[in-house]
């Protein structure tokens, strides 16, 4: 301590160690001292006594009194070392408990037997037990519901070969056996509201390898279930608008592969849903037409844009034109995850129109072809075109007829069209005048008729 013994020696207001004991040590050492004075003796009385240098340390006292010699024989050994470890140790556990208490999680620790011996903040929130109500003397069985142990442990006596105990041994059997055992749970709460948690137990043990006891992690599963359940819901409802399309709906990933595909998919390719998800264009179509799909495919994902292609696709031994619109999926980082895309069949409509222009071709060689005069005008009366025969006959040329009122070359009197009578045509100056040089023909009857039969 670096005190001369001498200092220690007794003075004359009293014992000189008292000016060496520490203040808050004080009074307890005074008791202790009055306690030995009777003849009791000292096993371990602890107190800080000041070193030389200002500092404390603590000391463990050993005192016997002698009542005969009025002499007490005392030793003491230096624990400072220990007390500080001791108050490391206070330090952590206080900071463990607090990380536990802190923690959003079901923490519940368990001797060897199964009966509770640590309950966290987060525990008693989340099962409505206080500490003190299941501390040393429950199991964890309170909290579950004895239905769901005992298909669980038929489950594991199925699954590890042996009979599992219903009861304490069905949340640790397979903790036993290796790593952390993680499975969904229903706990029941103090006052019979029920949780869905997802628990983890953990076998706590020695250095020796000993088990110790058990720790089990329970987080709250309700709020995750909930948004499954929405999740879900949305999902439904979204598959049901696509299953309602008369277009084809899929998604594929990055690679190409299918992911999902709506009814019509499967209704003209003859595939499921569960079918077509992981197989690729290649798996289901002609080499020339999967190509073909993957390199459109190829300049949405590189572009990152949407296109709207023409693609042709074989069902039903017959190629049908779509209109496919492909677009980039995105994540929440605006990274591209997928490739979606809406197809709709045209191959009726691409038929017409190639009808329609077949038709209009075979028109325009009769017309063009025809010695007659042929003349189309709109409802209103205006030259709508003429042939090369009545461009001869009347004198003009196409581009200075087009667009003018018919009574220029057909006198009103001639129109047999009830919709163009005098009344609604102006006459033209000379109503005679069909041809350009102002000469009248039959021609103009002619063509004034074959247009009114032809409406």
């Amino acid at each position: 301590m670096g005190t001369h013994p001498r200092l220690l020696h007794r003075g004359a207001h009293g014992p000189a160690y008292r000016a060496f004991i520490h203040p808050d040590d004080f009074a307890r050492t005074e008791a202790e001292a009055a306690r030995i004075n009777t003849g009791a003796n000292t096993i371990a009385f602890e107190n800080r006594y000041r070193c030389k240098d200002g500092t404390y340390r603590w000391l463990e006292w050993r005192a016997r009194p002698d009542m005969e010699r009025q002499i007490i024989f005392a030793a003491a050994r230096d624990t400072t070392r220990f007390k500080q470890l001791e108050d490391e140790l206070r330090a952590n556990s206080a900071l463990q408990r607090a990380m536990l208490d802190g923690a959003n999680l079901a923490i519940i620790s368990c001797r060897p037997d199964g009966i509770i011996q640590g309950f966290n903040v987060g525990a008693e929130q989340l099962l409505g037990y206080k500490t003190a109500e299941v501390i040393g003397k429950n199991s964890p069985s309170i909290f579950h519901d004895p239905q769901e142990i005992a298909r669980r442990a038929a489950f594991l006596t199925q699954e590890l070969g042996y009979p599992v105990e219903v009861g304490f041994q069905t949340f640790v059997a397979k903790a036993l056996l290796g790593p952390p055992d993680e499975n969904e749970w229903t706990y029941i709460r103090k006052d019979g509201s029920r949780i869905p948690v997802m628990l983890t137990v953990t076998i706590m043990r020695d250095d020796s390898g000993q088990t110790t006891g058990y720790l089990g992690i329970a987080s709250d599963l309700t709020a995750k279930r909930q948004a499954d359940r929405a999740q879900l819901e949305l999902e439904a409802r979204l598959q049901a608008i696509l299953d309602n399309t008369t277009a084809v709906v899929f998604l594929k990933d990055r690679e190409g592969n299918y992911q999902t595909v709506n009814r019509r998919f499967e209704e003209l390719f003859h595939l499921t849903r569960e079918q077509m998800a992981g197989k690729n264009d290649y798996d289901i179509f002609p080499p020339e037409f999967a190509r073909a799909f993957r390199d459109n495919d190829a300049k949405v994902l590189a572009t990152g844009q949407a296109m709207v292609l023409e693609e042709i696709a074989p069902h039903a031994g017959v190629a049908h034109t779509y209109v496919s619109v492909k677009f980039p999926v995105l994540d929440s980082e605006n990274q591209i995850i997928a490739l979606g895309g809406i197809a709709t069949d045209i191959t009726d409509r691409k038929r017409a129109e190639m009808e329609l222009r077949d038709r209009e071709a075979r028109l325009s060689s009769i017309l063009e072809t025809a010695v007659e005069a042929i003349v189309t005008m709109d409802e209103k009366g205006l030259i709508q075109s003429i042939n090369p025969a009545a461009a001869e006959i009347f004198g003009y040329q196409r581009g200075e007829i087009i667009g003018r009122n018919i009574s220029v070359i057909v006198p009103a009197p001639n129109l047999l069209s009830p919709s163009l009578t005098s009344q609604n045509v102006p006459p033209a100056p000379d109503t005679e005048r069909l041809d350009r040089a102002g000469s009248s023909s039959d021609a103009a009857r002619t063509a004034a008729s074959f247009h009114s039969s032809c409406r």
